[in-house]
């Protein structure tokens, strides 16, 4: 009879949590911002460079004016997969010259997730991390800079992240996108791989390998974990496990004064694609990447002008701007979930310590550094309203 009775005791708690927590969610008031989201670098259906993005606008159940709720598989411009498996159709929706002004009056915040873009290779071949190929679309270009202008003038929010200023952007673009916002790109981006053995890892781009064995005589010496530097020049630079990193992957830190502000971790791993990037004066550093490395990899990044700490999540100081120094956005979550209030407490559903995961940085980082962001902005305009 007691093992009935718990057993219908933890179903009780498995069917309670959840329902309490959709009702909890469909109560709360739903908050009206226009928004516009940029991702060029869509490709497949799942998309994940802004996917997690329109979680947060679900879970806190942010919509458009019109009361309409946002939708990831349409409400943004960039590129849309149509039908890859098959046809490889798609189509690109592109900010245009003659509606800038207009779209600058209306919207509240704008949110360029990804400018990179999709290539020859990766779409009509399938293969993700391929050889560099032919751009099919990608790059920020002279509109996107119009309207990011537009917005940031008006102090309305904005939201930009990794490789808004690295190839396929001109120079011209990224030049005048430095000078309008204050942060300079130091020609580096870089990535953690979980492992760099050739053969067991098929994410390493086959151009870095190549580039690599160029400047070392053919030769590729890599088996464990490590960070692999790329500099705009191809110059490729490889910090490995335990030779040169006593930690083997970026961390991101948070002073206390920020990270009581926007509840965040004082330290998360973070193991995707970042940049190294510096600011003026006209900004502040909210959080830095740090590496911790050994002699040998102290004396290495010397060598190639490679700081050990950077910034990673950068705002102006006199209107909402940011720029995260890192592939943010990009992280695989589910739609479902965001429809239960309390979701973000149960860590121990949500994710691990894996290293090479980006599910703890996803939830304990961008999740609140976000939701505050767009909290703040949106009482702020409420305030002056009145």
């Amino acid at each position: 009879m007691f093992r009935n009775r718990g057993a219908i005791i933890i179903l009780f708690i498995i069917l309670i949590f959840p329902l309490t927590g959709f009702l909890l969610w469909l109560i709360q008031p739903a908050k009206q911002m226009n928004i516009l989201v940029l991702d060029k670098t869509v490709h497949d259906e799942n998309r994940n460079e802004h996917n997690s993005f329109f979680w947060i606008l679900h879970h806190e159940k942010y919509e458009k004016k019109n009361a309409d709720r946002y939708d990831p598989d349409r409400d943004y411009y960039g590129f849309f997969p149509v039908s890859h498996s098959k046809t490889h159709e798609y189509s690109i929706r592109r900010i245009q010259l003659g509606e800038i002004d207009s779209l600058a009056e209306v919207l509240d915040m704008i949110y360029y997730t990804d400018t990179y873009g999709v290539y020859f290779n990766e779409w009509y071949k399938g293969l993700k991390i391929a050889d560099r190929a032919v751009k099919i679309h990608g790059g920020l270009n002279q509109n996107d800079y119009l309207l990011l202008k537009n917005m940031y003038q008006r102090k309305k929010l904005v939201l930009t992240e990794f490789n808004l200023y690295a190839s396929p952007t001109s120079s011209l673009i990224r030049l005048k996108t430095e000078q309008l916002l204050g942060i300079h790109w130091s020609g580096w981006s870089g990535r953690y791989f979980a492992t760099l053995d050739t053969i067991r890892n098929n994410d390493l781009p086959k151009w870095i390998i190549r580039e690599y064995k160029k400047e070392h005589q053919g030769e590729w010496p890599f088996h464990s974990s490590g960070i692999v530097f790329i500099r705009n020049n191809n110059k490729v630079v490889i910090l490995e496990k335990n030779i040169h990193l006593k930690i083997e992957v970026p961390m991101i830190v948070t002073g206390d004064k920020f990270s009581e502000s926007y509840n965040l971790p004082e330290k998360v791993h973070y193991p995707f694609w970042f940049d190294i990037e510096k600011t003026d004066d006209n900004n502040e550093v909210i959080s830095n990447f740090e590496l911790f490395t050994t002699s040998f990899g102290d004396s290495l990044l010397k060598k190639n002008n490679i700081p050990r700490v950077f910034p990673a999540a950068i705002r102006a100081k006199d209107r909402p701007f940011w720029y995260f120094c890192g592939d943010f956005a990009d992280n695989p979550v589910s739609q479902f979930s965001a429809c239960f209030k309390g979701i973000k407490k149960v860590d121990v559903l949500l994710y691990n310590n894996r290293i090479e995961s980006r599910k703890r940085f996803y939830w304990t980082y961008y999740v609140p550094l976000v939701t505050k962001i767009m909290r703040n902005y949106r009482e702020k305009a409420i305030l002056n309203s009145h």
